[in-house]
């Protein structure tokens, strides 16, 4: 009976399914709690210290990964979360691996890698680097995610790239560019850029005639 059970193909299927959704149940953090204002308090007192490897045990200990950042000045109606804060240039001057790791543990505990501020900002538009863009394109981020402004202004996601290594990678995934956005936002690798891409300068590529 055991034998025929396991070779039947519909059974296969299913404990197939359930293993995986099983799995994926697994990697987010089930044990994830709505910390007390004293806990909010100490984890913003890390961040604003640098101290991201505690914060990442917390993080994994179970604290909210969508707790909106405490204090005393931000009004929390704009939504101001941990996963904004780390991948913008708030954190640059630090040590990058450890701001990485930090935004890798607050995805793999569940930060709403799509959320949002109340200024209309979100992750990928606030990602600084190439390495934290990438970060968030692999956990499911839509990497090409329009800004819309407060006044309706649409600012496509070409227009806050901020490296060139990110101007690569969002290329190299089907960005499309034109003469005068490279001109004006890389200037410095322009004729690198347009010989590695296109096999000719800036001025032989945008300029023919």
């Amino acid at each position: 009976m055991l034998y025929r059970f396991v070779n039947n193909k519909y059974w296969r299927t299913k404990v197939k399914f359930l293993t995986i959704l099983f799995a994926t149940l697994l990697s987010f953090n089930t044990f994830a709690y709505k910390p007390t204002l004293s806990q909010r308090m100490e984890m913003a007192d890390l961040l604003r210290n640098s101290k991201y490897s505690e914060m990442i045990k917390l993080f994994d200990a179970g604290y909210d990964p969508n707790d909106i950042v405490y204090s005393n000045i931000n009004d929390e109606d704009m939504e101001v979360r941990y996963i904004h804060i780390i991948t913008s240039s708030a954190v640059d001057n630090d040590i990058k691996k450890d701001v990485q790791e930090t935004l890798k543990a607050l995805i793999r505990n569940g930060a709403w890698i799509e959320a949002t501020t109340g200024t209309g900002r979100f992750p990928v538009y606030q990602a600084s680097t190439f390495e934290k863009l990438k970060i968030l394109h692999e956990a499911g981020a839509d990497i090409f995610r329009e800004y819309i402004r407060n006044d309706g202004y649409i600012q496509p996601a070409r227009d806050f790239v901020r490296t060139a290594k990110g101007l690569d990678y969002m290329y190299s995934l089907g960005m499309e560019t034109d003469c005068d956005y490279v001109q004006v936002n890389f200037p410095d690798i322009e004729d690198k850029w347009y010989m590695h891409h296109h096999g000719m300068g800036y001025q032989e590529y945008c300029f023919p005639w």
